[in-house]
Parts: C-alpha cells; structure tokens; sequence
C-alpha cells in the first residue's frame, strides 16, 4: 500500500471536522487500535447505557456509499462518505432509518437473503449533518449493545483514531502498566525460538529496580486506559521509552495500515499470546515489522546490548490520548555472569513424528499418507520449527507457536475412498474430547476438487475428516401454534450442530418474507408490521439448510 502514515500537519486540520453520532454522554468501551486477537481495533466503541435503538445522527454532510448486513463482523453497518475527505463506519446497527432501510431491503428482496451489500454511487443518496441514519444495536459479532464508529481517509480507506477528530469523552485518568518485562532476543533472527520473559517487580509505585541482564535485550509491556464512568480495559494511544534520557521508541496509536492488521503478531510477543492469551507489546521494531505509526523521532536503539558492566537507565511513558500518561523506571545493569533466559524449541509434539525447519523464503509441504500441507513461500517471517505429528491414518497435528502467519495454509486429504455423493456431506474436523473422554468433532470446512478435499486456514491444531449428516434443528420462539401473535414480532431458534447454516428462507402464505438474523442467539425475527402482513390467520413455513445441504422444515399457522 505505500506509506499511509499521516501526512504532514494533518492532525491540526482535524479537529472540529464532524460532531459526535449519538446525543447521550459519550462513555468508550473500546479503542482506536486496542490490540484484539489476530487484528488491531478499527475504531472506538460507544457505549449505549446498555440498550439498542439509540439514534445515530450523521456527523458531517456527505453521501451514504455503502449500506451492509451480515451475520458476523459489524452485522448491519452504513458507510459515509463525507465532502471533508473522510469516511464514517457505523456497525452493530439494530435498525436503519427508513430511507437507508428501503434501499437495503430492496437488495434482500430481490436475492431472498438476509444478507445483503449494497455499494451506492457518489452523491446518489445524500445526507445532512444532524440527520438520522440508523439506531444502535448488538448485530454481528458484538459482545453487547453498542455503536462501534470509524473514520477514514477516503482517499486510501486508511483507519484514523477519532478521538483526534475532537472528543466529549471525559478522562482524567492515567493509564495503568500492568507489567514490564525484559527478554533475551539472541537467537531470535534465524530459527524461531522462545525466550520467556522475565518481570520487573517495582514493588512500591515509586521503587526503582535494578535488574541484572546479560546478551541483546528487549522490553516489553503490558498496558491498559481507563476513562472516567467506565471500568473497560481499553487500549493505550501512545508507548514510549527512553534510554539515558532518549527516546529510542515510540508508538502513537493514531492510524494504521488496514492491510497490515494482522502484523499485530510482530507488534505484540507473539508466543507469549499464544499460549497465554496476554499481549505483551514491544518496546522495539522487528526488521520485518510493516506498521507505520512508530515515532520517527528516536534516537539510538532500542534492543540494548548488556555486556558485562554496561549500564542503562530506563523510563517507560504510556499515555492516552487526553494527555494523561503513567510511568515505570528502573535500571539494567550488564552482568556475564547472569545466563540467558532459557530457550526451547518452538515445536514440541508430545508423540511426534518429526520437527521440520522451514524456511521463510521458499514454499514448504509436508507429505504423508494421504494427507498433504501447503505453506506458500513468505508465510513466515522468518525460518522456522514446525512440528507434525501422525495420530491415526486420517488424524494429524501440526503445531507452530513462536511466529505468526502472514496468511492462510492449504491442508487436503485424499477423499477417493469416500461415496461420490457423500463427499458433499465431508469436511476438515478438529477433533477434541468431553469430560467422560468422548471424542466430538468442530466442523472447520473446506472443499472438494476431483479426489481431494481442502482447506485453507491460519490456523494449527489437528485435523481430520469427517461427515456432517444431521440436518438443523428448528423451534418456536415467542408464539403458539394457530394462535394470536402477543405482538408485532414473531422469533424462530434455528442451530446446527455440525457445519453450521447456510441458508434459511421464510414464508408467509406461500410468499418469502425477511426475516432478521441474530446469529449469536440463534434467532430469527419476523417484523409482521414491516413485512406488510395483515391481520387474520396465515401459514408459515420455514425452510433451513446447512453447507452440507441437510435440511429442515417448519410449517405452522399464527394469527395476527
């Protein structure tokens, strides 16, 4: 993409640039690029006092560009695009106002989908500051009511912070380190291996540690911000440290590349989160490190070489983005006779067949049996120890904890044996066991070509094969059969055990009607009054499928 950092004195020129989406007092239950699994958060979230259907008002003239309904991710969104040179990002909608909704349903009705998308022309459908767009929800993948709101640059669709577009959000409190830690990098520019980190212990807040080191040393931290109202761990904006007195790294939290999202995994200590679920972030920048929100004012290294006697003192800023910031200091002290932190391979399989050194620079395959792995050339930052492990005949592990992908591998079985119409029903499976040792299968995906099944994924573990043959199951939610509905709504529960849905299509008196989806709750709601149902009694029907192509039907009558 180029470099996409913010152009000069553009910071200055921001704020006043659009007013707040939502009237209520403006409390943050997540930050601009707060660091997520696999991805950096794309915008702030919102919190709506715990309810759906709080207004959201445009915050700058402009045209709507893209309207969105899905499943997953941001659920119902509305995109913005403004005269001002930026872009809004309004997800987790419950409803839309009635002139975008018109358009969007038009989409659902014309494919018979729930999900739909939506791309308008410039200037085609017009918006005003301060007019209604669409009300707050919890669709797609939110974890509870709220809006989750971006800004970007038009120009290159690069993400921005949007508190730099000016804020209501009251703060004055500091953000909290919750740990520093230092760890021994040598060995770490060839073949991955992991070197645990160590914690500094400052004991009282104001105790300067001294802590013997010895060979290359980095730093890491882990940080939270609080804001005033809320108990949300939320994300840092700025990390700093300094060395003697200079600043030799920096990060501000003030945009990043959108398509370097899952270089988090080189920001953070990748195979501390793995395992541990925490992310640690550095106080240095790999050499294969991509992210362009590093401070470029810095002076000297930031990976100190502790030979015996060398001294550095150290002072670690971490500030949000109201200008409060927390502070730890300490002293590194070179020592030869401290050994290094304990390494250890990478990839330790507890029945293994074989750890394999791949090298980043060139494509790697295992091969066996019948199974077959594909890692195309650069899906590694650098050489690394991959483990494989064969448990049974259609059963096999490959682990890989200490270096992140940068996309997905291909993993395939020879499937000639399996039934040419069952091959419709077989997937890639990670097999994992109950309580009582009974052993059950997550349905991963995949695809068949000619004898092969494949699947491309990101993820290690085991794999295997199995069959999906149980169709979904389907039952009545708020409503009795052949009786007066006790409102304008009308819920149905669909779930699959294996692969999961696919499609589902409702109808009323033999017409298909929407109906929305929550896929969290597994429910399906019919709004009779918007879908133009009169009053009377009426057949429903309900017809779900799986991706495996089982299916289930639901046929009853209601009253409204």
């Amino acid at each position: 993409m180029g470099v996409v950092r913010l152009w000069a004195g553009e910071k200055d020129t921001l704020k006043g640039l659009f007013s707040a989406p939502m009237s209520h007092q403006q409390i943050l239950s997540g930050t601009f690029a707060e660091l997520r699994p696999a991805h950096f958060h794309g915008g702030i979230d919102f919190k709506t006092q715990g309810v759906i259907g709080k207004q959201i008002h445009a915050p700058a003239s402009g045209y709507i560009s893209r309207i969105s309904v899905a499943h997953g991710g941001y659920g119902k969104a509305v995109y913005i695009t403004h005269d001002n040179g930026y872009t809004t990002v309004y997800g987790h909608i419950d409803q839309f106002a009635p002139r975008v909704d018109s358009l969007i349903r038009t989409i659902q009705y014309k494919n018979q989908d729930y999900r739909a998308t939506l791309d308008l022309p410039a200037d085609s459908v017009r918006v005003e500051r301060g007019e209604l767009i669409a009300y707050s929800g919890n669709t797609g993948g939110s974890g509870g009511p709220h809006l989750h709101y971006e800004i970007r640059r038009s120009k290159d669709n690069v993400p921005l912070n949007p508190l730099l577009f000016g804020s209501e959000v009251k703060d004055n409190q500091s953000p909290y380190i919750g740990g520093v830690y230092y760890i021994n990098l040598d060995g770490q520019d060839t073949i991955n291996r992991i070197n645990s980190p160590r914690a500094i212990h400052f004991g009282t807040a104001n105790y300067h540690p001294t802590v013997k080191v010895n060979g290359r040393v980095g730093i890491l931290v882990r940080a939270h911000d609080t804001a005033d109202g809320a108990y949300n761990h939320n994300g840092y904006y700025t990390l700093r440290m300094y060395v003697d007195g200079k600043k030799v790294y920096g990060a501000t939290m003030d945009h990043f590349p959108m398509d370097k999202t899952r270089q988090i995994e080189l920001h953070t200590l990748y195979d501390y989160y793995a395992t541990r679920r925490t992310h640690l972030a550095k106080c240095y920048v790999e050499p294969y490190n991509e992210l362009t929100f590093y401070d470029d004012d810095v002076e000297g290294t930031a990976v100190l070489d502790m030979k015996d006697g060398v001294k550095h003192d150290i002072r670690i800023e971490v500030g949000d983005v109201h200008g409060n910031v927390s502070a730890r200091e300490f002293t590194l002290m070179g020592d030869k006779t401290v050994a290094y932190t304990s390494t250890r391979p990478t990839a330790t399989i507890d029945n293994g067949d074989a750890v394999l050194l791949f090298r980043s620079g060139k494509e790697n395959k295992i091969i066996y049996r019948t199974f077959q792995a594909d890692f195309p050339r650069g899906i590694f930052y650098k050489d690394t120890q991959v483990g494989f492990c064969a448990i049974d005949s259609m059963t096999y592990r490959i682990s890989c904890t200490g270096v992140p992908l940068t996309r997905s591998f291909t993993v395939s079985f020879d499937v000639s044996d399996i039934d040419s119409m069952m091959r419709k029903k077989t997937f890639v499976a990670r097999p994992w066991k109950d309580k009582k040792g009974q052993t059950h299968y997550s349905m991963m995906g995949g695809y068949v070509k000619g004898d092969r099944l494949y699947l491309s994924t990101t993820s290690f573990g085991e794999f295997t094969v199995a069959c999906d043959t149980v169709p979904p199951v389907i039952t009545r939610g708020n409503w009795r059969e052949g009786e007066r509905l006790k409102s304008s709504r009308m819920t149905m529960y669909i779930r699959d055990a294996g692969i999961g849905i696919d499609t589902y299509k409702a109808y009323v008196d033999g017409r298909w009607v929407l109906m929305d989806y929550e896929y969290k709750q597994r429910r399906l709601t019919l709004y009779t009054d918007r879908e133009g149902i009169t009053r009377g009694r009426h057949t429903f029907r309900l017809v779900v499928c799986d991706a495996a192509g089982n299916e289930s039907v639901y046929e009853g009558e209601f009253v409204k």
